[in-house]
C-alpha cells in the first residue's frame, strides 16, 4: 500500500477548503475527497447557455472576526468583491468574482482535491485511518481524518466514534429549492425581492460586481416552510411555483422566459448550530468541522475549519 499524506479531509466545501489551505500554508500534506464534480459545495454556480448563476449560497458575510484574514487574501486576489446590491441584506457583503464558485476555486488553489469520490465509511487499522468510497476503493492509511460534510451526512462517517456520531447528530439542517431563472426582458423590479410565502429572497444576478446584464438572469430562494412542504415535488413544478411567485404580485413579465430550472439542496442552511467551532475525537485523529458547528453562515463554515486547523496546527 502507498503511502499517502497525513490529513484526509472528507467534503470541499468552503469549511474543508479553509482547513486544508490553512494546514498546506503550515507544511502539512492533505487530500480532500469529494463526492461533486468539483469543490465549494453551496458556494456554487451553475452556467447555462452562457448565463451564470450563483444558485447555492448568495454571498460571504463579513462576519465572523474570524475569517477576516482570510477574507483580506481573497480580496487581494481578485478572487471576491464588494458586493453593494439595492436592498442588500447585511450579512451578504461579498461575492465570489467573476462567479461565486471563483471563492473555492480560490481556496482550492494548489491543494490535492480528488472530486468525484464519494467516501462511505471509515476504518481505523494499525497504521491510521483507512477511507472507503462507494466504489469500494480504499484510501490511506491516514494519521488524520476530518469530516467536512452536512451533519446528516457525517453522522454516519462520525460512527466509528459514538461520542462524535451522537453530538453531530444534535445538529439540525434545513433544505432549501432555489430556481435559476433568465427572461429576454428585464423585471419592472429593484434586483432584490424578499419576502413571498414561496420566494423569500430573488436576487438579480446583475447585481453582482461583473455580471451581464442582458439576459435577466435571477436566483429565487424558496422559503424555508414552502421547501418543507414541497420538498419531494418535482423540480419542474417546483420551478413554476416559484416563479410564479416572484412574477404574480408584480402582474407577471412582458417577456419570453429563457431558462428556467429548479435546484434543491437538502442541507442548505443550519437551523440549529451545535455551538462549538468544531468536534475533535480523545485521539485526536477524527475530526468533525463546517457550519452545522458553529452558525448557518458561509463565513461560519469558514471560521470552523480555520479553528480546526489551529487546533491541529498546535498538536503535538
Amino acid at each position: 500500500m502507498t503511502e499517502h499524506p497525513v490529513t484526509a479531509i472528507i467534503g470541499a466545501g468552503v469549511a474543508g477548503l479553509a482547513l486544508g489551505r490553512s494546514l498546506a500554508a503550515s507544511g502539512q500534506a492533505v487530500v480532500l475527497f469529494d463526492k461533486a464534480r468539483g469543490p465549494g459545495g453551496r458556494a456554487a454556480t451553475r452556467r447555462v447557455d452562457g448565463v451564470t448563476f450563483d444558485h447555492g449560497a448568495p454571498g460571504l458575510e463579513d462576519r465572523p472576526p474570524a475569517i477576516a484574514a482570510l477574507l483580506a487574501e481573497l480580496t487581494a486576489t481578485g478572487a471576491v468583491q464588494r458586493w453593494i446590491g439595492p436592498g442588500l441584506p447585511a450579512p451578504a457583503a461579498w461575492t465570489g468574482a467573476p462567479t461565486m464558485s471563483a471563492l473555492p476555486k480560490a481556496l482550492a488553489a494548489g491543494l490535492d482535491v480528488r472530486c468525484g469520490v464519494r467516501i462511505t465509511t471509515l476504518e481505523t487499522i494499525d497504521a491510521g485511518w483507512l477511507l472507503h468510497d462507494e466504489g469500494g476503493a480504499a484510501h490511506g492509511p491516514f494519521a488524520r481524518t476530518v469530516v467536512a460534510v452536512p451533519a446528516p451526512q457525517a453522522v454516519p462517517l462520525l460512527s466509528v466514534d459514538p461520542a462524535l456520531a451522537e453530538a453531530a447528530a444534535r445538529a439540525e439542517m434545513a433544505p432549501r429549492w432555489t430556481t435559476m431563472l433568465a427572461l429576454d426582458q428585464p423585471l419592472p423590479v429593484a434586483g432584490l425581492v424578499v419576502g413571498s410565502p414561496t420566494v423569500e429572497l430573488a436576487i438579480r444576478m446583475s447585481t453582482k460586481p461583473g455580471r451581464a446584464e442582458s439576459p435577466d438572469a435571477w436566483v429565487l430562494h424558496a422559503s424555508q416552510d414552502w421547501t418543507v412542504a414541497h420538498l419531494e415535488d418535482d423540480a419542474e413544478t417546483v420551478a413554476q411555483s416559484m416563479i410564479d411567485g416572484l412574477l404574480t404580485p408584480i402582474g407577471g413579465t412582458q417577456g419570453a422566459i429563457l431558462h428556467a430550472k429548479a435546484h434543491r439542496w437538502r442541507y442548505a442552511i443550519t437551523t440549529k448550530p451545535l455551538g462549538v467551532p468544531y468536534l475533535l475525537s480523545e485521539s485526536g485523529t477524527l475530526a468533525a468541522c463546517g457550519d452545522w458547528c458553529a452558525g448557518p453562515r458561509l463565513g461560519d463554515a469558514m471560521a470552523s475549519g480555520l479553528a480546526l486547523a489551529a487546533r491541529l496546527l498546535d498538536s503535538p
